[in-house]
C-alpha cells in the first residue's frame, strides 16, 4: 500500500518529503527506462489500485488522499488500459503497461468469478475475480483491480508455509516427514489447536498477535497431532480469508490451490475438509510469469479481445482441467466449522483419501514481457 510508505516518508524524513515531486513504482520506472524515457511514466490499473490513492472504479487518482498522507501534491504516473501500447524500445519493440504480481498471477491461473485461488507460499493469499470493486471496511479484503479491466479482491496472510517449516524444525523432521506425521493423526488432531500467528497477522488484522498451541493433554501431545494441527491451522487461516471474500463477492464454489506448500500431501488431503469446496491443485509453476506473458503480448498486439483468450490458454482448455473434488469424498459445507472457534473439529475421517484432490497440469510459458514490481521510486523537486 504505497500510501502508507509516502506517509512514513512524510513523518520520518520530512526534509526528503519536501523535496519529492513525483512517485512511481519500480514496475513503472523500469518500463520508462526500457522505453528510453521517450514517454511519460505509465502504470496499469492493477498496480495503481495497490497504492490506496487510486479509485479503480472511477479510474482516477484520489489527490485528496495524497495530500492528506504526504502534505502536498505529487506527480503520478498515467494509468494505461490493459490492452494499451504505452511506448516502444529504441529498437521499435512495443511496450505493454505490465501489471502487479497478484494481478499477473490471477491471469496466469485463469481465475474467474465464483472461484477462488488460494496460494500457500511463504505467506498466503486468497483471491477471486469480480466485475465490481470491493470496499470492505476493515481492510481485510484489498479491493484491487485486475489485469483485464475488472477487479481482483484479495486477502493476504503473513503466516503460510513458514509455519510448516518451523514446526518441522521443532519436531526434528523433514517437510515430507511432517506431512506423513500429519496424515497419521486423526482429523482434528485429538483436540490440539495451532493458531498460526507466529509473525502477527494481517488477515484478520492482528499485528501484535502471537502463535498458540492449545488443547494439549498428556494423551494428545504427540508429534503427529502437533504436525496435523499445524497444517489445519494454516489452512483454517486461509479459509477465513475465503469466507470474507464470499461475504464481499458472492458465492465461491471451488478452490484452486497453488504455491509451494500446496505440493505437501498433507495439505492436499486435508484442504477439502477445511474449505468444504472442490479443490484443484496445480503443479508448481511460475504463475506470475505465465500471466505476464499474455498480458504483454496482448498489449503489444493492441487487441483487447485476445486477453480473455490468452487467459484461457495460459491455464489450459476447460476440457483438460479436472473437475476437482466430489462432495461424497468427505468435503464439508463451507463454514460448517467456523475458523478458530471450533478448529479442533477440523475435517472428517474420509477427508484424507488420496482421491480428494486432483492435480491439474499447467504449462510453463516463456515470453518477454513488461516487468512488474512493488515499492516506490521518487523524483526530487526542482529547487525554487
Amino acid at each position: 500500500m504505497t500510501v502508507s510508505k509516502i506517509r512514513w516518508l512524510a513523518r520520518a524524513e520530512p526534509e526528503n518529503a519536501a523535496k519529492t515531486a513525483a512517485v512511481i513504482l519500480p514496475h513503472d520506472w523500469l518500463s520508462w527506462q526500457i522505453g528510453d524515457r521517450s514517454f511519460s511514466p505509465t502504470t496499469d490499473r492493477g498496480d495503481a489500485s495497490g497504492t490506496c490513492y487510486f479509485d479503480a472504479t472511477a479510474n482516477r487518482y484520489r489527490n485528496d488522499l495524497v495530500q492528506l498522507a504526504f502534505g502536498h501534491d505529487l506527480e503520478l504516473p498515467r494509468v494505461a488500459a490493459p490492452n494499451e501500447v504505452i511506448g516502444q524500445t529504441p529498437g521499435g519493440i512495443a511496450i505493454a503497461p505490465g501489471t502487479g504480481d497478484n494481478m499477473a498471477g490471477g491471469l496466469g491461473l485463469a481465475v474467474t468469478a465464483g472461484a477462488a485461488v488460494v496460494s500457500l507460499g511463504t505467506s498466503g493469499t486468497a483471491f477471486t475475480k469480480s466485475d465490481q470493486q470491493t470496499h470492505e471496511p476493515t481492510g481485510t479484503v484489498a479491493g484491487f483491480a485486475d489485469a483485464t479491466g475488472e477487479f481482483l479482491p484479495l486477502v493476504c496472510t503473513l503466516n503460510g508455509a513458514r509455519n510448516l517449516v518451523a514446526t518441522a524444525q521443532v519436531l526434528g523432521v523433514t517437510l515430507a516427514e511432517l506431512s506423513q506425521l500429519a496424515l497419521s493423526a486423526e482429523p482434528g488432531s485429538q483436540g490440539v489447536t495451532f493458531v498460526p500467528y507466529l509473525e502477527g497477522e494481517r488477515t484478520p488484522p492482528l499485528p501484535d498477535a502471537r502463535g498458540q498451541l492449545v488443547g494439549l493433554t498428556l494423551a494428545n501431545m504427540t508429534p503427529a497431532n502437533i504436525a496435523r494441527a499445524t497444517v489445519e491451522g494454516v489452512l483454517w487461516s486461509l479459509a477465513y480469508g475465503v469466507e470474507v471474500l464470499r461475504e464481499q463477492t458472492g458465492d465461491i464454489s471451488s478452490i484452486t490451490l497453488t504455491g509451494g506448500a500446496s505440493q505437501s500431501e498433507a495439505v492436499r488431503r486435508i484442504a477439502p475438509a477445511v474449505f468444504g469446496l472442490p479443490i484443484v491443485v496445480t503443479d508448481t509453476f511460475e504463475s506470475v510469469a505465465v500471466g505476464a506473458a499474455p498480458a504483454g503480448g496482448v498489449g503489444a498486439d493492441g487487441n483487447a479481445s485476445r486477453l480473455a483468450r490468452a487467459r484461457h490458454q495460459s491455464a489450459g482448455a476447460d476440457r483438460d482441467r479436472p473437475a476437482g473434488v466430489r462432495r461424497d469424498h468427505g468435503t464439508l459445507p463451507f463454514g460448517a466449522h467456523r475458523p478458530f472457534r471450533r478448529m479442533s473439529h477440523v475435517g472428517h475421517p474420509r477427508s484424507d483419501r488420496a482421491a480428494d484432490v486432483r492435480t491439474a497440469p499447467w504449462p510453463r510459458t516463456r515470453r518477454r514481457c513488461s516487468p512488474a514490481g512493488s515499492g516506490l521510486a521518487t523524483r526530487a523537486r526542482s529547487s525554487p
